[in-house]
């Protein structure tokens, strides 16, 4: 009998098995993105009474599952393998594969993982998004492969999250983008020099803001560093981004008012490397960027977009309705979100 026949029988036997997974699991998992952590404010966040959470946090500490010394709570190694665990029994207890197949064949995309929960309202949520994508990455990376990945909250996450892995030969990381108005952290250039030390791989610097005029672009693009870079990018096997609003891309790009009007107007709602795209997944609009092509994207071996959000529904929707060969890594709330929307075109 496999685990999730074992835990149907458990649930009929012990109706209330499913409620107290459900609140160990939370409390874990407020635990592991708080640690150290008091029991006060370990309830204020859980939103129970402190007695309520004293009887489980006892039990779990029992069951060493967490440890408490003299700052707060925190996890144990036992307790950290136990909620990796239970990410994955909440993936099956959802029936999320189901959701991942229906988004597949809704979308007509090459694959969709999906995280539990609403990860941009939960730390540990958000947290497992990016441990996620990083397997996704992990799994496909092949020796002597060029990997470009984005800038932006998400893809540092990833690049954060991913396991160190040693037995690749000749991994080359470049940006996939010059470098937006955003935080150092954040840039392009510094989540592929961090995603390069979690592989021991050669990674290359486009020391450039993404911004650039016309006459600029094409006389940095002589630059022998420069070109250097860009040739790389040409070749890129693997693709790591996300995926945005257009009106708020085009804000963080620095766009003047016409091309804010031109989208307004036009409706473009998904941006990616620079390229605006309607529901119907046309580019119709495009600012001066460097990186990442319309053209290199399309020949790109394994592509992987990371977006969530019940806002990036339509974004997603429009995104793939001009390109289909990349994965997916999203969350159930915006999984679901994407369905109700093309349910509604449908009808």
């Amino acid at each position: 009998m496999d685990c999730k026949k074992i835990l149907e029988v458990q649930k009929q036997i012990v109706p209330e098995i499913i409620e107290t997974i459900n609140s160990r699991y939370d409390i874990l998992r407020t635990i592991e993105v708080n640690q150290p952590i008091g029991r006060r404010t370990l309830a204020n966040k859980l939103n129970k009474t402190e007695k309520i959470v004293r009887t489980e946090v006892e039990k779990l500490k029992e069951m060493e599952f967490i440890d408490i010394i003299s700052s707060g709570m925190i996890l144990t190694d036992l307790g950290k393998d136990l909620l990796i665990d239970l990410d994955e029994l909440m993936h099956d207890l959802k029936n999320l594969s189901s959701l991942e197949k229906s988004l597949e064949n809704m979308l007509g995309i090459k694959e969709v993982i999906i995280v539990s929960g609403n990860t941009s309202k939960d730390e540990h949520g958000f947290a497992n998004l990016g441990k996620k994508a990083a397997n996704v990455i992990s799994d496909k990376i092949k020796d002597n492969y060029i990997v470009g990945i984005a800038g932006g909250t998400t893809m540092a996450l990833v690049a954060n999250q991913m396991k160190k892995k040693s037995n690749l030969k000749n991994i080359t990381i470049v940006p996939a983008r010059g470098a937006l108005n955003e935080e150092i952290r954040l840039q392009a250039n510094t989540v592929a020099f961090n995603l390069a030390q979690k592989f021991n791989a050669n990674y290359k610097m486009l020391h450039i803001p993404d911004d650039l005029n016309e006459s600029e672009l094409h006389a940095i693009k002589e630059n022998e560093s420069i070109r250097d870079v860009l040739e790389c990018m040409n070749n890129v096997n693997l693709l790591i981004f996300g995926l945005g609003d257009a009106y708020d891309m085009a804000i963080r790009r620095k766009a003047d008012f016409e091309t804010l009007k031109a989208i307004k107007e036009e409706n473009l709602v998904a941006e990616t490397f620079g390229y605006f795209f309607d529901n119907s997944g046309e580019v119709k609009l495009q600012m001066n960027s460097v990186g990442i092509t319309i053209d290199n994207i399309k020949k790109v071996e394994h592509s992987v977009a990371v977006a969530v959000g019940e806002e990036k529904a339509k974004v997603i929707t429009a995104f793939s309705n001009f390109y289909k060969n990349f994965t997916l890594v999203t969350d159930e709330i915006t999984a679901n979100k994407i369905l109700e929307l093309n349910e509604k075109v449908e009808d």
